[in-house]
This record gives C-alpha cells, structure tokens and sequence, in this order.
C-alpha cells in the first residue's frame, strides 16, 4: 500500500500564499487595465503595504492548503491521476476560486479578484504538490 508526506509542501505553500496573491493581483490588476502604469515613489509605498499580507496569507491559507493536499495526497495512493500536477492545479484553483467568486460575485469590477484568488490557489496547489511524496511500504 502507497503512503504519503505532504507536510513541508503544505508549509511551503502556507508561507508563499501572501506573496502570490499580492503577486496574482498586481498580475490581474495590470491585465485589466490597459493604460500605461506610472513606476513612483507611490508605487513603492503600496508594495510596502502589502507586506501584512505574507503572515495573514499564512495564516488564512493553511487550513485549506492542508486540506486540499491531504486529500489529494491520500488520493494519489490508489490513483497515479490524482498525482498529476495539473489535477493539483485545477483542485487548488477551485478550492481558492469558486469560493471566491460566490463571495464577491461575477461582476466584471470582482473579475480581477477572483482570478487572483484562482491563481493563488493553483499556485499554493502546485507548490505543495512539489514537496509531496508518495512511497510504498
């Protein structure tokens, strides 16, 4: 019977979940916005604005993160499918995403939110998928 550790890749994604969501929302607010952005000493401040969000990121996203990779770790022992980086992507960006968007809603101004939230999800997915490990005994 195939086993599984997935403890240092829930920790890593817990810990990169703040950065990647400023990350995917600075990508997502750039996308929407076709208008050239100015690069100031104001642009500095907000990034420096962001730096609460690395802890509370951590702290919002572990029990998630944890969830999502226990499951699909515990599925990936019965099925090679289930180990797949893409399925952990596709898992962690409905986890993060369609939550996310039955909160904030469809509207086209929520549109860069959700994205950031489905990116984060894909992206904490596929970082905890990268320290699992299955093993049989």
């Amino acid at each position: 019977m195939a086993r599984t550790k997935c403890a240092a890749g829930v920790a890593l994604a817990a810990v990169a979940a703040g950065p990647a969501f400023v990350a995917a929302t600075g990508i997502a607010l750039l996308m929407s916005n076709p208008d050239p952005v100015p690069v100031n000493a104001s642009s500095a401040v907000m990034l420096l604005l962001f730096l609460p969000a690395i802890p509370f990121g951590a702290i919002m996203a572990c029990l998630p993160i944890f969830l999502g990779a226990l499951a699909l770790s515990a599925i990936g022992c019965f099925d090679e499918i289930a180990r797949l980086p893409v399925v952990w992507a596709l898992a962690g960006a409905g986890m993060a995403g369609i939550p996310a968007l039955l909160l904030i809603g469809g509207s086209p101004e929520s549109a860069v939110f959700v994205a950031a939230f489905a990116w984060t999800g894909a992206i904490c997915a596929l970082i905890a998928r990268a320290g699992t490990q299955w093993y049989d005994d």
